[in-house]
């Protein structure tokens, strides 16, 4: 067997940067250091850091006044800096600093008159916060159908990730290293007997990763554990892609190319 592992797998530098600094924090802090939500879309992630001290709370008004407040990776909009002041709490900023120049840019383009349009789920934490930043925004998720909208002169869109539009101003706020794993998930899919794409569920750039591999190369499975693999699944012939989302920590990646490469030795 052959195991070949992306090149761009493994922690982006936004998920690297919030994890050192809740790390940091966690190291450092005198009071109790509080998260809401998970800081990266990744379970092991989030139940080391919990393991370490960090607590889960459901909301900002459940955590006790003096505590520490880490805002996740993927962007926190307005209101929950202001609510979190107003509740006394201490806030650490871990929003990856490329989702914090899409914040700017959103909000500059209104600024500047444009109807505001953000390309993405809706119930993601990132398009929240996005749409936080603006007084109207239109969010347009991919794959479901547009209702009818009333459009203004001059439209802007921001997303997620690359579209072509016609005849608007087009901000394309897909970072590199998505850019990067998606380009070469599409080339291993191709070259690839077999592809593994590694991550969590609930992590939106690992879906995109998945879904761009199966529609080249149907021998694409997803998981987020070396526990996962099925070893019936592959032969001693087979030549196969390995890569992560952004979330994944390199540590699981070099699992998972453990056990692929001890099924057949």
């Amino acid at each position: 067997m052959k195991v070949v592992v992306g090149k761009y797998s493994g922690f982006c530098f936004g998920v690297k940067r919030a994890i050192d600094v809740a790390k940091e924090t966690l190291a450092t802090a005198f009071h109790p250091v509080y998260l809401v939500g998970e800081i990266v879309h990744n379970k092991v992630v989030v139940k080391d850091l919990e393991a370490s001290g960090l607590k889960r709370a459901d909301d900002l008004a459940s955590i006790p006044s003096g505590s520490i407040i880490i805002l996740k990776a993927h962007g926190s909009p307005p209101e929950t800096y202001e609510k979190a002041k107003e509740l006394g709490l201490e806030i650490i900023d871990a929003t990856c600093p490329m989702v914090t120049d899409i914040h700017r840019e959103a909000k500059r383009l209104e600024d500047q008159g444009y109807q505001v349009i953000v390309f993405g789920d809706k119930n993601h934490e990132e398009v929240i916060g996005i749409c936080g930043y603006v007084k109207d925004p239109i969010i347009i998720a991919p794959h479901e159908d547009i209702e009818p909208i009333r459009f203004r002169s001059r439209v802007a869109v921001v997303c997620q990730s690359t579209q072509k539009i016609d005849e608007m101003l087009f901000v394309n706020t897909t970072c590199q290293t998505t850019r990067q794993r998606q380009r070469e998930i599409k080339e291993l899919a191709k070259t690839c007997d077999k592809v593994v794409i590694v991550g969590s569920r609930n992590s939106a750039n690992t879906k995109h990763l998945y879904e761009e591999a199966v529609a080249i190369n149907a021998q694409t499975v997803w998981i987020e554990t070396a526990e996962d693999l099925d070893r019936t699944f592959f032969s001693t012939d087979d030549s196969v892609a390995v890569m992560s989302g952004a979330s994944t920590p390199h540590e699981i990646i070099n699992q998972i190319e453990q056990t692929l490469n001890s099924f057949f030795n």
